[in-house]
């Protein structure tokens, strides 16, 4: 049994105040001083560097991830958790090195960017 003000009555009221419009945003079209903005407002050397730092992390994290395989390559047969542990930040270096790769082909085509000089 739903209550006289639940969410879906709420909202039916607010929907009748509009006109029935229901596409009205009911957020505040005016931004409150220091509120983070929802698009990335930097300059052009923010943006470069963005793109170097995902690709420098990406290269870092591919080597970390070889290395880390090699060592539990290695140490396998002296002390098997700690090859294994390695084998784990083996992998999980490597995913960041993929994601790092991944955002840096698709840098700029699925978001909206504002440069501002």
């Amino acid at each position: 049994m739903a209550s006289a003000n639940s969410p879906k009555e709420i909202n039916n009221q607010i929907m009748a105040k509009s006109g029935g419009n229901e596409y009205t945003s009911y957020l505040p079209m005016e931004i409150a001083p220091g509120t983070p903005p929802t698009m990335r407002q930097w300059s052009r050397t923010q943006y470069i560097s963005e793109y170097v730092d995902f690709y420098t992390l990406g290269i870092k994290s591919k080597v970390k991830g070889i290395a880390l395989l090699a060592l539990g390559v290695v140490t396998i047969p002296y002390f098997a958790p700690g090859a294994l542990l390695m084998f784990a930040l083996a992998a999980r270096n490597q995913d960041v090195g993929w994601m790092c790769t991944y955002i840096n082909e698709s840098f700029g085509k699925n978001r909206s960017i504002v440069v501002v000089d």
